[in-house]
């Protein structure tokens, strides 16, 4: 449930940013004021229910590098808007599941089961019918293709960071609460390398910046991480394919995007991947 919550508001997310693209909001202004309400919100949080933020510094250090991994895969995907279309990427992003898997597998972590391998199969499927555009594309930029690739293999690795040990005993909310004050930190420093302004000027402008803090940088994270936490980085990712669905019906919702049957077959497939994730299984491939 956890999982799919975070996917729901992660998926308002292109949506809602393109709008405040609309508004004259510059990406580097959405992502400082994002995350700014984003850390003030979690923060006040851990504060007021009292959570134990104070860690040993091999910890702190640890959460830190893990919102600079976050930082840069956000950083590069960006950089991959410029060059490819946005089903294509939303396609290469998606790979950090298969890199997530392959790497807790390879390190030990989880097993080859029969239900994580199918639902990996659908998952991926599903997503190819979700957001692969009928027409094709032809002369795809290589350099996109690097920093799209890039984005996803660096979310993976914050993903499979998030599963880590120790941050067993770590709460969830510190450990969003570290990675966004450090999203915040370096895209106040993009904004200021570029001369851009940091926060909105207009109320209209903020109420679109409301709903990426508080649900896709603040509510989002927080639950993705508690996901982690219980169900493991290659489960969580799996789970987290929904999101492209959700990012799909909001299009639909808020830009007047069109829905195609393909993309319908695929969120059933994607969305039935998440159930067969969820049917317990010990045996072994």
């Amino acid at each position: 449930m956890f999982i799919l919550i975070a996917s729901l508001l992660n998926g308002l997310i292109p949506s809602v940013t393109q709008r405040a693209f609309l508004t004259g909001l510059s990406a580097g202004t959405v992502l400082t004021s994002r995350y700014f309400l984003a850390s003030v919100l979690i923060w006040a949080f851990i504060f007021i229910a009292k959570k134990n933020y104070i860690t040993d510094k091999n910890t702190r250090a640890y959460m830190i590098m893990l919102g600079v991994i976050l930082f840069t895969s956000t950083t590069v995907l960006n950089e991959s808007y410029k060059y490819l279309p946005g089903a294509i990427i939303v396609i290469i992003e998606f790979t950090y599941v298969v890199i997530v898997i392959f790497v807790e597998i390879l390190i030990g972590r989880v097993g080859i089961e029969k239900r994580r391998v199918i639902a990996m199969t659908l998952a991926i499927f599903g997503l190819l019918l979700v957001v692969w555009p009928k027409e094709g594309v032809e002369n795809l930029s290589t350099l996109g293709i690097l920093f799209a690739l890039m984005g996803a293999f660096f979310y993976a690795m914050q993903t499979i960071g998030m599963g880590s040990l120790r941050l067993e005993k770590v709460d969830a909310e510190v450990i969003t609460g570290y990675m966004s004050l450090v999203i915040f930190l370096g895209n106040v420093l993009r904004c200021t390398i570029s001369a851009q302004p940091y926060f909105p000027s207009h109320f209209n402008q903020w109420i679109l910046i409301f709903i990426l803090g508080a649900g896709a940088a603040f509510i989002a994270p927080l639950l993705f991480c508690m996901a982690v936490k219980t169900l493991g980085a290659s489960d969580t990712a799996l789970g987290n394919t929904t999101e492209p669905v959700f990012a799909y019906i909001a299009g639909i919702l808020l830009m007047n995007d069109r829905i195609s049957l393909n993309a319908t077959l695929g969120g059933l497939f994607v969305l039935g991947s998440v159930v067969i994730l969820n049917i317990k299984s010990r045996k072994k491939l």
